[in-house]
């Protein structure tokens, strides 16, 4: 979400499928699902970024948080398809809701590490799309 608000859809899309492999890899889930969840949410925030002033710690919060809930329902749709027995409320409710939240809560002090290691973004929409 950082590279999505901070650099657009293409970093975000090239980051999410460098830390899905990695994530597939390290849980030994099959290759591909963290990959497909990770660029459609980098793909969505990197273009809802450009149309919406993303300065404010709030709305990062809220571009985590909503990402991971959608990250996490992907997630789990797809592992409900593959797999029905293990269901689909269930780890919605215990395990994605809970950890968008806190990560939401910490998001404004990591994003402000992350401005400080990369620095603010000097663009802004207009030269975005003007490439």
């Amino acid at each position: 979400v950082f590279f999505a608000i901070h650099e657009g859809e293409e970093r975000a899309m090239l980051t999410g499928v460098i830390g899905g492999l990695y994530q597939d890899i390290a849980v030994g889930s099959v290759l591909g699902h963290h990959v497909l969840c990770y660029v459609l949410v980098g793909f969505l925030v990197g273009r809802l970024s450009t149309r919406l002033v993303t300065e404010h710690a709030a709305v990062k919060a809220g571009f985590v948080f909503t990402g991971a809930l959608v990250q996490g329902a992907l997630f789990t749709l797809i592992q409900y398809v593959q797999q029905p027995g293990l269901g689909l409320l269930y780890p919605l409710g215990a395990v994605t809701v809970p950890s968008a939240f806190y990560t939401a809560l910490v998001t404004p002090i990591v994003l402000m590490l992350l401005d400080a290691v990369w620095g603010r973004p000097e663009r802004d929409a207009f030269t975005r799309e003007l490439g």
